[in-house]
């Protein structure tokens, strides 16, 4: 008598479940599971039961002290938390567990913090050359954050600053310069562009906002520049120092978390940690 594919794969299932009924003492595991005869797998009956088998998930806020309140609301040894560098982060692990008893390290909180309005604006002008309208009304939508000042570090009424730099024109003037001789004859043209403006240009300015919500305020010094290459003068506005000053906040992320953590089990690191 020949057998199908269809009992052959049944006693084959038959076997394997009967020998895995033999390995695996399913009575003492930490929660309820079954053997499926279907590829011989084993599945938990977690989505079955009232009650989970472990508490697994992740909190996300944009709050500082949410994620500080949800970090130490559990009393554990191992709670570690990680603050990116990177993405002004922070994540905190609950069951990460040690190198005698490693964790799943899969119940979390996540902490983003969001950039100011303020902050996202003057990124968005920094080192990117602008026209003369632009840069005005930008300035004038931020007044109340910005001090202008000139060369000398004179400050600047802020409405003659703004005037400046509406005002501003570029002018050149030309000079022919023509030789001959019995060898050759030749012609240069020399151009100068200079760019002039009523008295009150800026030469920078500095901006004052929180960067992100929930840390200190800082103070933004930006170096302004007139581009004169086209018809028109277009301005550039850098952050001076604009990387140590990140660093500087990143710092300041992690200090604050770290005093909030004080008194807790709650251990913080720069960095991020991920499963192998």
């Amino acid at each position: 008598m020949s057998l199908d594919q269809s009992a052959i794969q049944e006693i084959t299932n038959t076997a394997i479940t009967a020998s895995a009924v033999n390995i695996l003492d399913l009575e003492q595991a930490d929660f309820k599971a079954v053997i499926i005869p279907e590829d011989a797998k084993i599945q938990t009956l977690e989505k079955l039961q009232q009650y989970r088998n472990r508490f697994i998930g992740c909190m996300k806020t944009n709050s500082i002290e949410d994620f500080v309140t949800y970090s130490t609301s559990t009393k554990n040894e191992s709670v570690k938390c990680f603050v990116s560098h990177e993405s002004m982060s922070a994540m905190t692990f609950f069951n990460i567990g040690d190198e005698d008893k490693p964790g799943h390290a899969d119940n979390t909180a996540l902490l983003d913090l969001k950039a100011t309005s303020e902050f996202i604006s003057v990124l968005k002008l920094n080192d990117n050359a602008v026209s003369q309208k632009t840069l005005a009304e930008w300035l004038e939508d931020w007044r109340s954050n910005i001090v202008a000042f000139d060369a000398d570090d004179n400050a600047i009424d802020f409405k003659v600053a703004v005037n400046a730099i509406r005002k501003l024109t570029i002018e050149s003037s030309r000079k022919s310069e023509h030789e001959v001789s019995d060898m050759k004859a030749s012609r240069s043209l020399l151009e100068n562009v200079e760019a002039k403006s009523t008295e009150g240009l800026p030469a920078y300015f500095t901006f004052m906002c929180t960067p992100y919500h929930g840390l200190a305020v800082r103070v933004f010094t930006l170096r302004l520049s007139v581009l004169t290459g086209g018809d028109e003068p277009r301005f550039k506005a850098r952050i001076v120092q604009l990387e140590a000053i990140e660093e500087q906040i990143t710092e300041e992320f992690k200090n604050l978390l770290v005093g909030k953590f004080e008194g807790s089990e709650v251990k913080t690191f720069i960095g991020k940690f991920s499963l192998n």
